[in-house]
Formats: C-alpha cells, structure tokens, sequence
C-alpha cells in the first residue's frame, strides 16, 4: 500500500518480543483499525488531518497522529511487561532517523490486514460495536495523565 495525493499510509509494526502470540488492538475513534501479533505489521490508509489511536491492555496508550497526504509513517507497537497484565505503547518513529530500522521491520515482517466483511459478519460485529462503546465511556481519560499520549508529526513522515 503506498501514500497517494489523497491519503497517508500509516504503518504499524509489532516486532516479535514478549508474548508473541497473543494479539492487540489497535482502535481509532471511527472503529477497530486491527489486531496485531508478534512478527506482524499493518497499514492503515487515512485522510490527511489529524487521527487518534488507542491500545489498551494494563493501561491506555494514546498515538495523536497528524499526517500529509503522499507520506508514508511509521509506528512501533511495543507490547512489555506491566504489573498485572502487558503493557502497551504506541511509539512514533521519524522515518528520516529510523529509516533502516523500518525498512528491517518492513521486509522482515509478515502485513496482515482487517478482513471488512468479517466485521460484519452476526458473531463479530457485536462485539466490535461493544470494543468501540467501551472506548468512548472511557475517551476522557485519552486526554489524560491516566494515558501514555505520544505525538506522531506530519513532519516524521516521508
């Protein structure tokens, strides 16, 4: 998937570390953006402007991305140890620093993606719907010290 005049191209990377096999999510304000397993990557394509992302496990991590259209990003989705249960971070890379690291995880990882119809198949939807319900009680602590909130810049891209 490549950046064009009319959209950005988010890339989110899950090198293989701790807990591997066990996948998060990625959500947005509009919905489920994916899943992620160790070894795994995602693009999502988006409207140049400003997006939020969240991923929750222990606790809240908040990505407020502003993108230009025909730019590529990237993001690092860190998955650690917590007290209770993983810890995740979202982390955005500066693609003029951490070039090489990128294009690594790039031919090195296996692109998954979000099947559409699937989500709206009688026994996911609900529970999409629910994911989403769940994240929008709980918006006001994006905003908060509650959330690990990074800011990925229009000029990280390239």
């Amino acid at each position: 998937m490549a950046p064009d005049e009319q959209s950005a191209v988010i890339n989110v990377y899950r090198p293989a570390k701790l807990i591997a096999e066990v996948p998060f999510s990625l959500w947005s304000r509009e919905g489920y953006a994916g899943s992620l397993r160790g070894g795994q990557y995602m693009q999502l394509r988006v409207a140049p402007g400003k997006h939020t992302f969240v991923a929750f496990s222990e606790r809240l991590s908040v990505l407020n991305a502003t993108v230009e259209a025909g730019k590529e990003y990237a993001v690092e989705f860190d998955v650690g140890m917590g007290w209770n249960q993983a810890h995740i971070k979202l982390l955005p890379m500066t693609l003029s620093a951490d070039a090489a690291k990128v294009d690594g995880w790039k031919a090195k990882l296996a692109r998954v993606g979000v099947n559409q119809d699937a989500l709206q198949q009688p026994r996911v939807a609900p529970r999409i719907a629910a994911g989403l319900a769940h994240l929008k009680s709980i918006e006001d602590k994006w905003a908060s010290e509650e959330a690990a909130s990074r800011e990925l810049k229009a000029s990280d891209g390239r």
